[in-house]
Formats: structure tokens, sequence, C-alpha cells
């Protein structure tokens, strides 16, 4: 915490003393991700590694492409994994773990994602249709795939 001092106006000489904490947010960095290819329809478990990756998770997710917050599960400070959405098509998408942050109660209406530092491209994953899913003009959803039960 870190103390100052606050002057008072009216002649009075007076001064006041306000508390004000800060708290560092390390970065969050996304360096790799398997698999780097996956069927878009199986809504695969995605291991991202980086770095960053506080244990307790507070404001962690990852984005797929446009789709985000997902869920994490944190494996270690330099790996988590999520779940990508199935895709309604052949896409390639980034995948970044982002840390939401919050500022102190006083401030309830700030509220962002930390930066990657330092800015980088992204890891992607490659979102394959199968032909065994392609109906006979080569649309995707020809075919329902079996639920791995």
């Amino acid at each position: 915490a870190l103390a100052g001092g606050m002057g008072s106006g009216g002649g009075g000489g007076g001064t006041g003393q306000q508390r004000v904490s800060f708290s560092h947010v390390t970065p969050v960095a996304t360096v790799a991700v398997t698999p780097s290819r996956a069927d878009w329809l199986s809504s695969p478990v995605l291991t991202v590694a980086g770095r960053g990756f506080a244990a307790n998770l507070e404001g962690l997710h990852c984005r797929v492409g446009v789709v985000g917050p997902v869920a994490v599960r944190w494996v270690s400070g330099v790996e988590v994994q999520c779940t990508a959405p199935a895709h309604a098509g052949r896409r390639t998408a980034p995948v970044a773990v982002l840390m939401s942050i919050s500022m102190a109660p006083a401030m309830p209406s700030f509220r962002g994602h930390a930066q990657h530092l330092p800015p980088t491209l992204l890891p992607v994953v490659h979102f394959e249709i199968r032909a065994e899913h392609l109906d006979p003009r080569g649309r995707p959803g020809g075919r329902t795939p079996p639920l791995g039960i």
C-alpha cells in the first residue's frame, strides 16, 4: 500500500491522508496450442502453452477465434486446457489465453483485458471437416458423427 498526503483548500492549512493500494498483474502470454488441427464437430480439448497462468484461475479464460470467454482448466503456470467450441465450417482460429482485470470496488466500471506482452502472433488451430461429415453436395452436416461415450 502507498500512503499519500492530500492538502485541503480553504485556508485551514490542514492535510489529510488517504491510502491507495496498487497491485501488479502479471501479463499472460500464449505461445503454442495443441492439437494444431481438429475436426470442426468434435469440440476438442486444446492444451495451451504460455506464461503467467495463475493457479487460482481468477479472471483467466481462453478465446478461440471470436468465441470467448471459454473456461480454462489449470494444468501449471505454463499450461492450461480449454474446450474449443464446435465450428460451422473450415476455418483457422487463433487461440489466446487472456486475463480479465477489474479495478478496486471504488471504480467498478473499469474492466478490460490484460494485454499480451509482447504483442505477438497467436498460435492457431486449423478446424477441418472430415469427408464422412459432408452431404453428397459437399456441404457440412451430411452425417452425424458417432458420440464417443
